[in-house]
């Protein structure tokens, strides 16, 4: 089928528990963008670090983009990531993931 590449910020939304297909996968990735390591009782490796504090904000990026290529590869495999790029603010440390993903339709 075709492969189309969506664009994923990490940003809280509403969920859908009946998405399916593409939209599910894209739903997926976004909520692993938003959940904090160690917050999910039940899988606590589930999610990125909040923050990497005190690090220059290249080596943040990099570990930052390593962690979520890394989380998605794990949690939701139908996500090929294509870009991991960062919107926000260096000067506070919020950085914002913005992912772009392949999938397969």
């Amino acid at each position: 089928g075709d492969r189309m590449e969506y664009d994923v910020l990490g940003t809280r939304g509403s969920i859908d528990f009946g998405a399916t297909g593409t939209a599910e996968v894209l739903q997926n990735v976004r909520t692993l963008l938003c959940t904090v390591i160690g917050s999910v009782p039940l899988d606590r490796a589930l999610g990125i670090s909040a923050r990497l504090v005190d690090r220059p904000i290249n080596e943040a990026q990099a570990r930052m983009k390593a962690e979520i290529i890394q989380a998605i590869r794990k949690y939701e495999p139908r996500a090929d990531v294509r870009l991991v790029i960062f919107d926000g603010d260096a000067s506070t440390g919020e950085l914002l993931p913005r992912v772009r993903v392949r999938i397969d339709v």
